[in-house]
Order: C-alpha cells, then structure tokens, then sequence
C-alpha cells in the first residue's frame, strides 16, 4: 500500500484496494481476512497483529472527523460520508469470514472522493510526518532478514537469552512498522521510545549485543529507526544521552541516513525537555 502523510489518505488507499478487490469478486468468494492480510501486509496466521491493525482501521474515520472538527469552520460539509462508513466499518470490518464485498461493497464513489478531499484538507494542516516508500520497505526487510537468520542460528554462535532478547525487540520494531500503515508516524515514534528506552535500562544486555555480530546488525536496524524519527522531529522524547552513549552501532546508522558529516543530535539531562512538544517540522 502506497504510504500517505495522513489519516484520511490512509483510509482512502485501504479502502480503494479493498474496493478493488470487491470488484473482481463476482462470486463472493474473497473473504475479508485474506484482503485484509493482503494490505496490512500481516499473515492470516497473526491474528493478534492483524487484529490490532484491522481495530487501527476501524478507528481512522473518527481520527479524521476530529481533524476536520480541529481546523474547519464548517466540517459538516467534509464529513456527510462519516457516519455510513463508520456504520459500516462498526458492523462489518470485524467480520473475517465475510466476503470483502460485505464489508466495502457499498462505499461508493462519492464517499470515497469527500475522503479524498478530506485527505487534502488534512495535507494543509502541517500535522503529520511521513518517510519514504523505500526506506519503509528498506527497514522492514532488514528487519525480516536479520529475524529470519536469528532463527536459523546455530544454537553455540548466539547465547539463548540474547536471542530471545533480540527476537523481542526485532518484533516491537515489526509492529511498529506494520501498525506505520494505518496510524502514521506516532507507531514509529513509540516503537523507538520502547526499544530505545528497554536498551537504557538494561546495560548489561547492551554490552552482550555490542560484542554479537547479531546483536550489531539489530543495534543499526534500530539506529536506522532512531534517527528517521529524530530526522522528522525537532525535539525528541525518550532518548536519553545514556543510551546513545551505551550504542556507540547508532553514530553508524546515524551516517547512514544523514551522511558522516552531519550533527548528531544532542540532549541535556537524563531526558530531552518535553516541554517544546509542538515545535514539530514537517517534512515534504
């Protein structure tokens, strides 16, 4: 699914695949769970990810029509396709054994374009953040590549509580990105603050992952993480100066994403100062 810097676009590119796929159903047979699985990217076999995921789509239309309520003078005008969406979506999306075409069959094309519409009003706003296609692809195949060869380790090359340690963080960083598609920015943001945050308050097993091959590779997965969100925030909660200090891997990937020329970003105190919350940049 294409990525979109906002709620209304990602529930119009949800909502257009889905339709796509109603339309090829002639005969009923394409269960939602399958198109579902299909455009979160989430295996049928995931049920609790997928779940959530699904349960983050039911919730985009209200996230929109708060939106619309924030910034617009008349939001009514914006918003006539809510309710029967909403309805929809309140009766139906969690149905998994359904056919797609029960579930969206019957959004039609005027609702979809007061959605796009709304996606373009929200554009406006300057409220939200997004990353590139690629580097989203790009991260969650390192991410999978480096889970996949975790499990085929030999069982003498890494010890078992680092593997399980690692096999923890690698999904966090999964669901983080995976929940991205339908949520934005802020999955990503809480994913790093988790990790980063776990890592701080575990030296011990930092200093075990600084001497692991595997451990090394996780530490620039999670670095590459870091510094996108450090990259679309002009202050960045949760990150301690302890922990970038205990993960020397991160001034690597911060290279990577900004070039070994660049400033690092630095903190005062035990944590950056919240108090500067809405002193956000927005990128293109």
């Amino acid at each position: 699914m294409q990525m979109t810097n906002n709620a209304a676009g990602r529930l119009y590119r949800i909502l257009s695949e889905a339709k796509r796929r109603s339309a090829l159903d002639t005969n009923n047979r394409v269960i939602a769970l399958e198109v579902w699985s299909s455009i979160l990217d989430i295996p049928t076999a995931d049920t609790p990810r997928l779940m959530r995921s699904i349960g983050y789509v039911r919730g985009l239309p209200d996230t929109i029509k708060c939106l619309i309520e924030k910034h617009e003078t008349n939001p009514d005008r914006y918003l006539s396709w809510h309710p029967k969406v909403s309805s929809r979506f309140a009766n139906n999306l969690l149905n998994l054994g359904a056919p797609i075409r029960n579930v969206v069959g019957d959004i039609d094309d005027n609702e979809m374009s007061l959605i796009a519409i709304c996606e373009d009003r929200i554009s406006g706003y300057g409220n939200d953040k997004w990353i590139s296609n690629d580097k989203y692809n790009q991260l969650l195949a390192d991410r999978r590549k480096l889970a996949a060869d975790l499990a085929a380790a030999s069982g003498d090359s890494i010890p078992v509580a680092l593997r399980q340690y690692l096999m923890r963080h690698i999904e966090l960083i999964e669901a983080a990105l995976c929940d991205y598609r339908v949520i934005g920015f802020d999955a990503l943001q809480h994913g790093i603050e988790q990790s980063i945050g776990a890592v701080a308050c575990n030296r011990s097993m930092a200093n075990e992952m600084s001497e692991s091959h595997y451990g090394k590779r996780f530490i620039t997965i999670l670095g590459v993480v870091m510094f996108t969100v450090v990259n679309n925030y002009a202050n960045v909660k949760l990150i301690t100066t302890d922990a970038i200090k205990m993960l020397p891997a991160l001034s690597r990937a911060h290279d990577e994403v900004h070039g070994s020329d660049t400033e690092q970003p630095t903190m005062s105190g035990d944590c950056a100062d919240d108090s500067d919350d809405d002193q956000e940049t927005k990128t293109d």
